[in-house]
C-alpha cells in the first residue's frame, strides 16, 4: 500500500529531476557563451562580487522549505562547475590537503577548482604572484591568537591585491595513542592554532579520537589574494 502512494510522488521528483537537468545545461550554456564574451575583452573569469550577489539574491528570494544556507551551497557549486566550462582556476594555499585552508577553497570556489597546496604562507604568494595559480587562500586572523604576522608582512611586499574574505570556524578534537580516555587528561597545551590545524592533517600516525572530548574551537579569517594582469575586477 505504501509503494502505491510513494510512486506517484517519485514520479514528480524524477519529472523535477529532469526539469532541473535541462535548466542546469542551459544556463551552462549561457554561462559558456560569457566565457567567449569575457576572453575577448581578457576580463576576469572570477568575479567574487558578482557571485556573492547571486548568493545574496539566493537568500533574499527564498520562500522554503529549503533553508537559505543550503541553497547558496547548492547555487556555489552550480557557479563554480559553469566557472569551470570558462575555464578552471587554479588556487593555491596552505597545505597540505586536507587543511582547514583547502576547506576554504572549497567553501569559496566551490569543488570545481584546481586546488594547490603550498608548504609555507610564502608560497602561496609566490606562486599567486608567478602566475602558477590564479588566486591564493591565506589565513589573516583567528579568534585565539589575533593576527598571523606573516601574512600582513607579504601584503605589504606584494603586488597582489585582495578580492575577498571569508571566516571559517574550525574545531579540534583531542587524539591519542596511548589508550587514556578523556576522564584522565586533566591538561593539555598546544602551540598557534593555524600550524597545529595544518600539521594535524599531515600526520601519518594512525591515531583514535578519544571518546566525548569536548572540542575547542576558533574563528580564522581567510583572505583571498590574486594578481591583477590588466585590471581590477569591475562591478555589475
Amino acid at each position: 500500500m505504501s509503494d502505491d502512494k510513494l510512486q506517484p510522488l517519485r514520479e514528480q521528483i524524477d519529472a523535477i529531476d529532469a526539469q532541473l537537468l535541462a535548466l542546469l545545461n542551459q544556463r551552462a550554456r549561457v554561462a559558456q557563451e560569457v566565457g567567449h564574451v569575457k576572453a575577448e575583452t581578457n576580463a576576469p573569469v572570477f568575479r567574487p562580487e558578482r557571485e556573492a550577489q547571486v548568493l545574496a539574491r539566493v537568500a533574499a528570494n527564498n520562500a522554503g522549505p529549503l533553508p537559505s544556507s543550503d541553497l547558496q551551497t547548492i547555487f556555489r557549486e552550480v557557479m563554480s562547475a559553469c566557472r569551470a566550462l570558462e575555464r578552471r582556476i587554479t588556487v593555491a594555499f596552505l597545505g597540505p590537503v586536507g587543511t582547514y585552508s583547502e576547506q576554504a577553497v572549497w567553501q569559496q570556489f566551490g569543488q570545481s577548482v584546481t586546488g594547490l597546496p603550498c608548504i609555507s604562507i610564502d608560497e602561496v604568494f609566490r606562486a599567486t604572484e608567478a602566475g602558477t595559480a590564479d588566486f591564493g587562500v591565506v589565513p589573516i586572523e583567528n579568534s585565539t591568537e589575533g593576527t598571523i604576522n606573516r601574512t600582513l608582512d607579504l601584503l605589504l611586499q606584494t603586488s597582489l591585491s585582495i578580492s575577498g574574505e571569508l571566516s571559517l570556524p574550525v574545531h579540534h578534537s583531542l587524539l591519542t595513542t596511548s589508550g587514556y580516555t578523556a576522564k584522565e587528561y586533566s591538561e593539555y597545551t598546544t602551540d598557534s592554532p593555524v600550524r597545529t590545524n595544518e600539521r594535524a592533517a599531515s600526520s601519518s600516525m594512525s591515531l583514535d579520537p578519544l571518546p566525548n572530548v569536548i572540542q575547542s574551537g576558533f574563528t580564522p579569517n581567510f583572505l583571498l589574494i590574486v594578481a591583477f594582469k590588466s585590471k581590477p575586477f569591475e562591478s555589475g
